[in-house]
């Protein structure tokens, strides 16, 4: 009976911390990245009501141990199904923030009805606990050891089923522990767990539409979906991602391509991922393909004019426009640093026609890795490093990747990516023009002062070019040459690009093509190279755009408090924008923290009310404990980064 109790303890954290990381996946895939954190709070959230409902009502001690244990963990594994198809339900809008005011209201609807299961697992632990306090080392070996495992089961509940199963197998979880905790109860009561078991197996094998998690409209799964001859064709899961092929007439990826191509584009697939980032799959038959010409018209392709059959290193392509771009210009080899496996796999194997078997050349090699972890780990030297721009549907405005820490984008990221250059070796980086000019700037400043911490001057081994709708950064390791100079503005004026920097440019040779009313990026570039002008900027500039560094890792973040209004105005008057970061984290904590004082803290101080004998022992258990969350938390975050 003991070892039935403890493993019903096992099943209930496996199954709460499986719950929890799977949340975070349905917050990144139905909203975005921004609320998967919010799974945190409203675990706590959960947990700590549970303990004050517990404090509150006494009349549970009356209550046979095993009865009550069994109904709790029942009730658990019936919300986690209730309350996920209501959220599914609600029709909460990320974008409506910024205009409807009434989409805070879902917010909190989200709060109150995801921290239901976490009160009944809350629930079950603290009572097991409180009446069974001579086994209590033994329930909290059970407690951690089941938490450890479900940390484990996140990487494999995906697979069978996708979206359409996790939530089921975690309520499963649920159920199986009520069934061991309800071992010596009625007949009929465990009758009604195995037919609930048996509802919840044939809902696994016939995965329901109701149990899928619902995509945000504004996301460019759906939006390309919506074009022409649209198709869906394949979905597949892992553990920290969806990744879904589709075909759409939006598809149509070649960033920055020159006005002087007047040809079609070869046909591609679309890729995403968690139903966002839509990226290009281009189908071809081998590199002579005559539809591979437009790859010349690419900024990008300013590279391989630079350096000849180089050693390229690219940094996460995605669907693989730049791997295409580095074995049609004759790369003597290529390595590919992707994040994510499921991506790697689908091009080797499902995806490997289309795409001309492109991910099967000897001469290719894949990593899978974060891209500073694999930088980190690599001792080779290359010739040409490519950061991929891979969303097909260009900058957004809205600065959703506020919030983002991103440690590619740092000062000592780049003075590791210098490392890895040969001694002539180039850095390629597009981006798309985002006005009024903010990451562009700040991705150069990060370069310009990791060339300056390597000791090398930036003036002399920088060169930008600018299209219709993008920016090219070409960073050497060494000073571009007299020699390069020729081609690069045979290069810019036969594709209509506009020069913006190279070593001793002139100012009439700018802005001639795709005409802006000011030369901005030529004039931010030299603020940039010089360094009194460049603190003047920093301080002065409407955004934020002084480099990021490891220590600071929010690249995307760029409102400055003390610019907010004149942004606003900047911004035509939407407030969308500022939805990022920690504003929309401090909107996030103020509506938490009153959601705890009414859950948690309020119910406390009716308890103290009603003895006050208790108030000097609760003054100080609050604060120990307090304490001890608050370190554990500290703790935890440090391991995370």
């Amino acid at each position: 009976m003991k070892n039935r109790f403890l493993a019903g303890i096992f099943l209930v954290s496996s199954a709460t911390l499986c719950l929890e990381l799977s949340l975070t996946r349905y917050f990144s895939i139905s909203q975005q990245y921004h609320f998967a954190f919010l799974v945190v709070s409203i675990a706590f959230m959960g947990y700590g009501a549970s303990g004050s409902f517990l404090s509150l009502f006494k009349a549970h001690e009356s209550i046979d141990r095993d009865k009550f244990l069994s109904w709790s963990s029942l009730l658990y594994s019936l919300t986690i199904l209730a309350t996920f198809f209501l959220c599914n339900l609600i029709p909460f809008d990320f974008i409506k923030l910024s205009w409807d005011k009434g989409q805070i209201a879902f917010v909190l609807l989200y709060y109150l009805l995801l921290s239901i299961p976490f009160f009944f697992a809350g629930l079950t632990i603290a009572f097991a606990i409180s009446r069974a306090s001579n086994l209590v080392n033994r329930i909290y070996f059970s407690d951690l050891l089941g938490a450890g495992t479900g940390t484990l089961l996140v990487l494999v509940v995906f697979l069978p089923r996708g979206d359409r199963g996790v939530i089921l197998l975690i309520s499963f979880l649920a159920l199986l522990s009520s069934f061991l905790f309800a071992w010596g109860r009625s007949i009929r009561f465990k009758a009604l767990l195995a037919s609930l078991m048996a509802v919840e197996i044939v809902l696994f094998i016939l995965a329901p539409s109701w149990l899928s998690f619902r995509i945000s409209p504004y996301k460019a799964l759906p939006v390309a979906l919506k074009y022409p001859q649209a198709k869906h064709l394949l979905t597949r899961w892992n553990a920290i991602s969806r990744v879904d092929i589709l075909e759409s007439s939006a598809i149509r990826h070649a960033p920055g391509m020159s006005l002087m191509y007047d040809k079609e584009l070869p046909p591609q697939l679309g890729l995403t991922t968690d139903g966002d980032g839509l990226s290009a799959i281009t189908r071809f038959d081998s590199s002579q393909d005559p539809s591979l010409e437009f790859l010349s018209y690419l900024p990008a392709s300013l590279a391989y004019s630079l350096v000849e059959t180089p050693r390229v290193l690219i940094i996460e392509p995605k669907g693989g426009l730049d791997v295409l771009s580095a074995h049609y210009f004759n790369a003597s080899s290529i390595k590919v640093i992707e994040r994510n496996p499921l991506t790697l796999s689908l091009l080797r194997k499902e995806l490997a026609g289309p795409s001309g078997n492109l991910y099967h050349l000897n001469k290719i090699q894949t990593v899978s890795a974060y891209s500073r972890t694999a930088l980190n780990q690599d001792k080779g030297t290359y010739d040409l490093i490519v950061f991929s721009l891979t969303d097909v549907f260009g900058a957004s405005g809205t600065g959703l990747q506020g919030f983002s820490e991103n440690y590619l984008y740092t000062v000592e990221s780049f003075d590791r990516i210098l490392d890895r250059l040969s001694p002539d070796g180039l850095v390629s980086m597009t981006l798309y023009l985002l006005p009024p000019p903010r990451q562009e700037i700040k991705i150069l400043a990060t370069w310009i002062e990791a060339l300056e911490k390597s000791g090398l001057d930036p003036f002399a081994r920088v060169i930008a070019i600018r299209s219709w709708g993008t920016i090219s950064y070409f960073i050497k390791k060494s000073p571009f040459s007299p020699q390069d100079i020729p081609g690069l503005k045979e290069f810019a004026a036969r594709n209509l690009f506009d020069l913006v920097h190279y070593p001793g440019i002139k100012a009439e040779e700018v802005n001639l093509h795709n005409m802006l009313d000011q030369p901005v990026y030529y004039n931010l570039t030299l603020q940039l190279l010089s360094p009194l002008k460049r603190e003047e900027l920093y301080r002065d500039y409407l955004f934020q755009i002084e480099p990021s560094t490891d220590n600071r890792p929010f690249f995307f973040n760029f409102f400055k408090l003390t610019q907010l209004k004149t942004t606003y105005t900047v911004l035509g008057q939407k407030w969308l924008p500022f939805l990022q970061g920690e504003y929309l984290v401090s909107l996030l904590l103020i509506q938490s923290a009153l959601i705890a004082f009414v859950l948690i803290l309020l119910p406390l101080i009716v308890l103290r009310r009603r003895d006050p004998r208790k108030k000097k022992v609760a003054s100080r258990t609050f604060f120990y404990f307090g304490l001890i969350g608050m370190a554990f938390m500290f703790v935890e975050i440090i391991f995370i980064q």
